[in-house]
């Protein structure tokens, strides 16, 4: 387990390292620059290019709320970009300061150069024996190349839904949410998916990118709001009316629903997504819950949410029981409210099995 005084240590040696290999190559001369510590440097008006550098790439590191997914928020995000296989830029950024953008450049003769970059999400154990360890609690990867000529933005968000790992905590520590996966796939949206990015992906780079973030979920001329409920904890797998769901048992013993979305012309980002579920017949309700979690593109031209919990039984002793729910039909009703103002509710009444 690495500690803090160790993590600087082996970035001393990094960067040592990286300088003789530099010094001792035909590596192109790279610059790099952070938007914070010694030696930043201004980017607000560093758009064109200066004489020999042929293209300039933002990274912009960006990360979710982490405390409601995996009970704690990442302490901050060690990020490494390198340049054709060779170290450009190495820093560690505290999470109140993120957004951030990285700034790396190369130069005409190596203008569409490959850049890779990899994003931690730590979380640091500042109590206790284990005083100082760090925890790995999410990664993200991508590789893309320069555009010749041109300054773009690499957009890079750690996701929640893609935790892998978490401190212990009171009671034990929460399950892991996103899956493992094999370079060169990386966790997005929860999913493992190539970390390739292509050059026309690539944003134009603007100084204010944080707040001027695309949204593949609200296109300009979109139509009226729509979503669907459907079941999946990593996809959305569409239910009829009257479907029978089969509730899952939870790590602290209890059971509950998935309940996943679909939706239509609704925010990607600042998206307000409530659930709640009632019993038919008694009006018995379970426990629903809130998220502002952003949504996800689909391969449909949509967006989604998934992995949202509608609670039938919270452990051993809680009321109600799961036997209150099984073999009943319950509503299920979903409200979202996005950051336009555009506000739709829909409700799905299922049939509720035995586990």
């Amino acid at each position: 387990m690495l500690t803090l005084r160790s993590l600087r240590t082996r970035r001393l040696a990094s960067f040592a390292a990286v300088v003789a290999a530099i010094a001792s190559t035909a590596v192109a001369p790279l610059g790099c620059s952070s938007g914070a510590g010694v030696g930043a440097q201004d980017s607000s008006h560093d758009h064109p290019l200066p004489p020999g550098e042929g293209a300039a790439l933002y990274v912009g590191a960006e990360s979710d709320d982490f405390a409601g997914a995996i009970g704690t928020e990442l302490t901050n995000v060690h990020a490494t970009i390198t340049i054709d296989g060779v170290v450009a830029h190495e820093e560690t950024i505290d999470r109140a300061a993120l957004p951030h953008a990285m700034k790396v450049t190369t130069t005409t003769a190596h203008a569409d150069a490959r850049v890779e970059v990899k994003l931690e999400g730590q979380i640091v154990n500042a109590g206790g024996p284990t005083r100082d360890a760090v925890t790995v609690a999410v990664t993200r990867l991508a590789s893309t190349h320069f555009a010749p000529g041109q300054t773009r933005l690499l957009r890079l968000r750690l996701d929640a839904r893609c935790a892998t790992a978490a401190p212990l905590l009171l009671g034990g520590g929460p399950p892991a949410l996103g899956p493992t996966c094999a370079a060169p796939e990386t966790c997005i949206w929860g999913r493992c998916k190539d970390d390739a990015i292509a050059i026309d992906a690539l944003e134009a780079y603007d100084d204010a990118w944080p707040s001027r973030e695309p949204d593949l979920c609200r296109p300009a001329h979109g139509g009226a709001p729509e979503i669907e409920i459907g079941t999946g904890d990593r996809d959305f797998a569409a239910l009829a009316d009257g479907a029978t769901v089969t509730p899952v048992r939870g790590p602290q013993g209890g059971y509950h629903i998935y309940v996943a979305l679909k939706t239509k012309d609704l925010g990607q980002y600042g998206t307000k997504t409530r659930v709640d579920g009632a019993q038919v017949s008694t009006l018995l309700a379970a426990q629903g819950g809130a998220w502002a979690t952003p949504y996800a593109p689909n391969d449909a031209g949509g967006c989604g949410l998934y992995g949202l919990r509608l609670v039938l039984e919270n452990g051993p002793m809680s009321k109600p029981t799961l036997a209150d729910f099984v073999g009943k039909a319950i509503d299920i009703t979903v409200d979202v409210v996005d950051a336009f103002g555009a506000h739709v509710t829909a409700t799905k009444r299922v049939q509720v099995a035995a586990p």
